[in-house]
């Protein structure tokens, strides 16, 4: 009980209804956020190589694919979310199979293409636990009606 309190204490005392909407508008804006950050470091990281690592230019291209990682920080709002509500099973659920896709898809990207695979499958195993965790919040909403 301590525990929802802290992580979301408006959340601990609601129903899950209207949590449900107001945690989804956050993700929004905060993905929002996110995709300006994202946009910002993509038109600067020429620069930011050209004067911080001149020996590594060629890596630019690379850094600003492993960016997209950013869009992986809501998950931890949901998790958040759902020890807030004691959503047990939902967080013991995106807790163990959550950075279980992300490693998957990341190996697979390795083996099949090497560095750029290994590249954009941190990328894309990123999203894929945030939509995975959002099917859980998701999933967590209907079944409370």
């Amino acid at each position: 009980r301590i525990m929802g309190q802290v992580a979301l204490p408006s959340f601990s005392k609601a129903s899950y209804g209207p949590t449900f909407f107001q945690c989804t508008l956050f993700l929004l804006v905060l993905l929002g956020l996110l995709a300006l950050v994202w946009v910002v470091y993509a038109l600067l990281v020429e620069w930011i190589f050209i004067t911080a690592f001149p020996e590594y230019l060629s890596a630019s291209a690379y850094s600003v694919v492993a960016m997209l990682v950013i869009f992986s920080a809501p998950v931890f709002i949901i998790r958040s979310h759902f020890t807030a509500l004691k959503a047990q099973h939902q967080l013991t659920q995106t807790l163990r199979y959550g950075p279980l896709i992300r490693s998957a898809v990341l190996v697979l990207g390795l083996v099949g293409f090497g560095l750029w695979g290994a590249v954009w499958g941190l990328a894309r195993g990123s999203l894929l636990e945030l939509l995975f965790n959002y099917y859980h919040l998701y999933r967590e909403r209907s079944r409370a009606r």
